[in-house]
């Protein structure tokens, strides 16, 4: 959707400037033939980095190929031993076997009272998979139980940063899926599920004594040892005892597939933590046990992304952008999805569009049918309405966007009643109007407008300058300050904005009272603009330091596409004794994706050794550097209801952050569209682009021939890798 403002996601940053003129274009629709060359032409940020299924960050040509942990869509040349997509009924997302084709629950956990009082249910202990069998990689090798092993004992070995060697950046977000931390969740430990002994080695304090327990070596059944420095700390558990092959491809009658068997370490209900790995060839990779996939800047062959998948991932071109795949006429299910007319596309074309032009330069290829299928948003800037006007496109609005535009403050270094005074004094209608120019909805809480929990009987922040400035005058502080000006509930939008044209007048302890020092990008000056605006409704101004003419917000806004994550990638402890107390965040996870709920807005309790000696980072320094352990009870509970409790907890959340806490200011969520070129029809059957999903035939909106559908028994609709793009519908649909 065309912005005024671009938006800022971990994977499409715009570097350059690129603009062509429109071209319009009729022309008789000709249906693709078989064996046909297919673009699909994407904005992206011009860089090409590690894409293994181990690695969180990576650029958007990598998303593709190997589909993205955590919410993304399948990946065309890796696969997963289950994907998630997305249904119309509860609980508005299935499990799809792909390479696995079932599953038996050996043993469950004793359902016991834990320390607040509540039942953890349905908790998995052993759990057998059983593998598909007559599956080949791209390289020729089997896919079998030894491979999924290897896999699987690699995720955790690398995420967990076992070898000491992949530093902090793979123990965050990818960390959580597989390590947790053993004071966080002591709470919940019953007499059948404790994790203590992760922890307990220091009778005085409770907590690991530092550096001991830190790492492990490269073996992952050896004993912790002293290896790493970095941010995974002692007192995490993997999230897997233990995996072990119980029937090996020996010993099927293909002579390939196999049975493991899994016994987890974590509290779990469904089929998540084991879901999200993405397969590698372990012919090709063997020795990369212990070392993450970078791009080595030579991608072609040997280092690009050798699964499972309908499609070979060939070469890059780095200089112009283009990525080439191509078909796996091996596939293991090919001959059912040629049967259904899909799978005609031989050669797929990926062409990676990066500049502040880069939405009309995709606007204009697909009109001109130089490029055939594009997503437009969020974080898309493309012309709806050029595309829409095209004889030679289907342009399909999709709704709305899981992510959410949000401002987080840090914690402590605001208080209540200065969250929720900025929170109510905010004008969202004109931001949505003027800004997002109507391609974005209010969102008001935490879960976002999307999710299957949302509770609508939840009203968040909303323009109302009434309650904001009721919630500084009200304040015993703020309102000594505002009454000794002359300022009350009856004054004047005009006396509470002179009174903002003079706080720097007042004493330097007042001034820093109602100055907000609020930190963001390049992308997020007009909404900078307009909450400068909002809040010297207020009595508020925000700090301009450093400013000049040419850049009027100085040290306050960085100039650079990394400005909202530096708080959270950066050392907490810094950005906390600073005077820092809010900054712009476009998160791009729903809010419902319980490993990255966890993660931001309640983190671990770990050490960190980032300044040469040792020191403990408390929960309340997590990625939002929100600092409420009521909500973190909240959230970590998640894991251990059944879907009753679940929905009453995510009811609480949304409680506590939309009228109780404020630790952030909920903006909107974005509309967002597909388009490709009549001449194709394009199944989204996964949520993202696939060029398997492409026949030239009408809508076809039936299960993928040759996939078997599990029903699941008592699994939870919350999936740490599911929520991203399953629940979309349900609001949709109402």
């Amino acid at each position: 959707m065309k912005k005024t403002n671009a938006t800022l996601f971990l994977l499409l940053f715009l570097s350059s400037s690129i603009f062509l003129p429109v071209i319009f274009v009729s022309a008789d629709i000709i249906p693709a033939e078989d064996d046909s060359t297919m673009i699909y032409i994407v904005e992206g940020d011009g860089t090409y980095t590690a894409w293994g299924p181990t690695t969180w960050a990576f650029g958007a040509s990598s998303a593709t190929m190997v589909g993205g942990q955590g919410g993304s869509p399948k990946g065309m040349t890796l696969e997963k031993l289950w994907e998630i997509r997305e249904t119309t009924v509860f609980p508005y997302f299935e499990y799809v076997p792909i390479l696995a084709t079932g599953f038996v629950v050996d043993e469950y956990f004793p359902e016991e009272v834990n320390s607040y009082g509540w039942t953890n249910k349905a908790g998995i202990k052993v759990m057998n998979i059983t593998l598909r069998e007559n599956v080949r990689f791209h390289d020729g090798s089997e896919w079998n139980a030894t491979v999924a092993k290897w896999n699987i004992d690699r995720a955790y070995v690398l995420t967990g940063n076992l070898t000491g060697s992949e530093g902090a950046g793979h123990s965050d977000i990818m960390g959580h899926m597989t390590f947790k931390p053993g004071p966080a969740y002591e709470p919940f430990y019953t007499t059948s599920w404790d994790h203590s002994s992760t922890y307990n080695n220091d009778p005085v304090n409770g907590l690991p004594e530092p550096p001991q327990y830190y790492g492990k070596d490269n073996d992952p059944n050896l004993s912790w040892t002293n290896v790493s420095r970095t941010y995974i700390a002692d007192g995490h558990y993997s999230i897997f005892k233990s995996v072990i092959v119980t029937e090996s491809a020996d010993d099927t009658a293909s002579g390939t597939g196999g049975t493991i068997q899994i016994e987890f370490n974590d509290w779990i209900t469904d089929l998540r933590l084991v879901a999200w790995i993405s397969m590698i060839s372990m012919e090709q990779y063997g020795d990369m046990f212990y070392t993450q996939i970078q791009d080595t800047f030579d991608w072609t062959g040997d280092q690009l992304a050798c699964g499972t998948g309908t499609y070979k991932a060939l070469s890059v071109d780095k200089t112009d952008g283009i990525m080439y795949m191509e078909r796996n006429d091996d596939y293991w299910n090919y001959d059912a999805l040629r049967a259904e007319g899909k799978m005609i596309v031989k050669d797929g074309i990926i062409s990676i569009v990066v500049g502040a032009g880069a939405g009309q330069t995709i606007t204009t290829a697909m009109l001109a049918g130089d490029a055939d299928v594009a997503v437009d948003g969020p974080y898309g800037e493309l012309y709806e309405d050029q595309l829409k006007n095209s004889t030679i496109l289907d342009y399909i609005d999709t709704g709305t966007a899981d992510s959410i535009e949000q401002i987080d403050f840090i914690q402590p270094n605001t208080d209540l009643a200065f969250r929720k005074a900025i929170s109510y004094a905010f004008n969202y209608t004109q931001y949505l109007v003027n800004v997002k120019e109507g391609n974005a909805i209010r969102a008001d809480n935490l879960m976002g407008m999307n999710s299957v929990y949302l509770d609508d009987t939840v009203v968040g922040s909303y323009h109302d300058l009434t309650i904001a400035r009721a919630a500084l005058l009200d304040d015993a502080t703020y309102g000594a300050v505002l009454s000794g000006e002359g300022i009350s509930a009856s004054s004047s939008t005009a006396e509470w904005n002179t009174f903002a044209d003079n706080v720097e007048s007042l004493s330097a302890v007042d001034e820093e009272l109602f100055t907000f020092n609020f930190l963001h990008d390049i992308y997020g000056v007009e909404l900078t603009s307009i909450l400068e605006t909002s809040i010297a409704d207020i009595g508020i101004v925000l700090n301009k330091s450093g400013a000049t003419p040419a850049d009027p917000y100085g040290d306050w806004k960085f100039t650079t596409a990394w400005g909202m994550w530096i708080p959270m990638l950066f050392d907490r402890p810094a950005q906390y004794a600073r005077d820092l107390e809010g900054f712009l965040v476009d998160w791009p996870m729903p809010k419902t994706d319980l490993g990255y709920l966890d993660a931001f807005y309640v983190y671990t309790s770990q050490w960190s050794d980032t300044t040469s000696s040792w020191s403990s980072i408390p929960d309340t320094w997590n990625w939002g550097l929100i600092n409420d352990l009521t909500l973190a009870e909240y959230i970590r509970g998640l894991y251990f209801e059944d879907e009753a409790g679940r929905l009453a907890l995510y009811s609480d959340i949304q409680v506590r952050t939309a009228t109780i806490t404020y630790p952030s200011m909920f903006i909107s969520q974005d509309l967002q569209g597909r388009v490709h070129n009549k001449k194709w029809n394009v199944d989204w059957y996964w949520g993202g682009f696939d060029f398997a999903q492409v026949s030239p035939g009408g809508p076809d909106d039936v299960a993928i021939p040759g996939f078997s559908m599990i029903p699941l028994f008592i699994f939870s609709a919350i999936s740490v890798i599911s929520i991203g793009y399953l629940i979309k519908r349900k609001k949709k649909l109402a």
